[in-house]
């Protein structure tokens, strides 16, 4: 019975059952948010496309040019079978269930034919489209879920886009998403005169290489050719991207976020910290590693149970409420895992403390040495304050990145007197962990 009641105070126990947990979320949920990790799906040969977009240090390029120079490539480089352009903005869309924000993007007509995209209803956009039928739109599965609610009779229907009517003539499959980008309408990308929008529409090319070609060394290739085109500006710099490399990417940032936001919660409970270092084992070498080993890996599994958690949650109400709310995802997103990351890095720190420091066992007799429960709390609360304040400034600025296809009250805890009655207690909990060691 002693040693049934033994177990789950051992440290093996809580990694295995923080371990069950996230493997149980992960396979339970992996169907519900694929939109935030992966690539684009439902592409026709993935592993030979390309895109052409513009690095973060270069200046904007007029997205006509951009189209222009991906003929020539196409034409002079034998590397690339196949090119077709776009440009992506923001757009306000006004329809049925009122207005909504999404992006769009004018892309040239082959686009859809080099993705191997077939449209779900109606049709995608033909070569004569540009000069017979500039007002066409074809929609993603969301707009039109949010718009339309699923009719099945939208096509020939009318929607303003910034202002402007259009008619939409196909909708795409709900499978489809555009490489890099969260697009919600297309239209043609028109060959008469258009106001240049700099720094707010931003262009692109897809590139497809032939089969049989090893796409690594392709991709290096095409992109010290794209960047010495006869006529580019000497202050544009084009990166050339597989759908891997955009993955990566995504990847790269929640990583850099995730870092980020772990680096603040240690900056703001610094004391907390601190303690947790003071009060650690320093015996020996071997239980000191094995002191901070247990601590990260604890840690790092409750920041994935926390990241699956919020990205399911969010998609669980995205899937309910409609593709209107999409829009909002990924800032919910963000504020959810914060929340949950300081309420789990807080709930390490305090479990770590409790734990004896040579077995880590978790003690039968919790005491608290260092301060009190209420002065922890201010401090979480203080911390998830702080952190909601950053999320906001963090998802502004994520959305015009999100848009150019690219792509944190200090409180002073009290000093408060260690009661004389606690004395006798805090030598018990020291002669239990002398006791372990024995």
């Amino acid at each position: 019975m002693e040693f049934g009641h033994s177990i789950p105070l051992s440290p093996r126990f809580c990694l295995l059952a923080l371990g069950i947990l996230w493997v149980l979320l992960a396979t339970s949920f992996r169907s519900l948010f694929p939109w935030t990790l992966t690539p684009p799906t439902y592409v026709a040969d993935p592993s030979h496309l390309l895109t052409v977009c513009l690095t973060s240090r270069s200046h904007w390029l007029e997205p006509g040019l951009l189209r222009d120079y991906a003929l020539r490539w196409a034409r002079n480089n034998p590397l690339i079978a196949k090119e077709e352009a776009y440009a992506s903005r923001p757009s306000l869309v006004r329809g049925p269930a009122g207005r909504e924000n999404v992006l769009s993007a004018k892309v040239t007509p082959g686009t859809f034919e080099l993705l191997g995209i077939h449209p779900s209803l109606g049709r995608t956009f033909q070569l004569a489209d540009s000069v017979h039928c500039p007002n066409c739109a074809v929609l993603s599965n969301a707009l039109w879920t949010s718009q339309f609610h699923g009719d099945n009779h939208v096509i020939g229907r009318w929607l303003s886009v910034n202002g402007r009517q259009v008619e939409i003539i196909g909708v795409l499959p709900a499978q489809f998403r555009f490489p890099g980008l969260d697009v919600g309408l297309y239209t043609p990308f028109g060959t008469g005169t258009h106001p240049l929008m700099p720094m707010f529409e931003w262009p692109g090319v897809l590139l497809r290489v032939p089969a049989g070609v090893g796409v690594a060394k392709a991709k290096r290739e095409i992109e010290s050719y794209v960047n010495q085109t006869n006529g580019l500006p000497s202050n544009i710099k084009l990166d050339v991207l597989s759908l891997k490399d955009l993955e990566h990417q995504s990847l790269e940032s929640c990583a850099a976020l995730i870092a980020f936001t772990l680096l603040l919660l240690l900056a703001f409970n610094w004391r907390t910290a601190v303690r947790l270092r003071a009060t650690g084992p320093h015996r020996t070498v071997a239980e000191f590693l094995r002191w901070w080993l247990f601590f990260v890996a604890k840690t790092i599994l409750l920041l994935m149970i926390v990241l699956i958690v919020s990205l399911d949650l969010v998609q669980m109400a995205v899937l309910r409420l409609g593709g209107h709310a999409q829009q909002y995802a990924g800032g919910a997103v963000m504020w959810l895992f914060l929340v949950g990351l300081t309420v789990a890095l807080s709930w390490s720190i305090r479990d770590q403390l409790a734990r004896c420091r040579t077995c880590l066992r978790r003690l039968r007799i919790q005491v608290d040495l260092g301060g009190s429960s209420s002065v922890a709390m201010k401090d979480m609360a203080s911390c998830i304050y702080q952190l909601c304040s950053l999320a906001a400034w963090i998802r502004n600025a994520g959305q015009s990145w999100t848009i150019h296809g690219k792509r944190c009250w200090q409180n002073t805890r009290p000093k408060l007197p260690f009661p004389s009655s606690l004395r006798s207690i805090s030598e018990e909990t020291e002669r239990s962990n002398d006791a372990c060691v024995s």
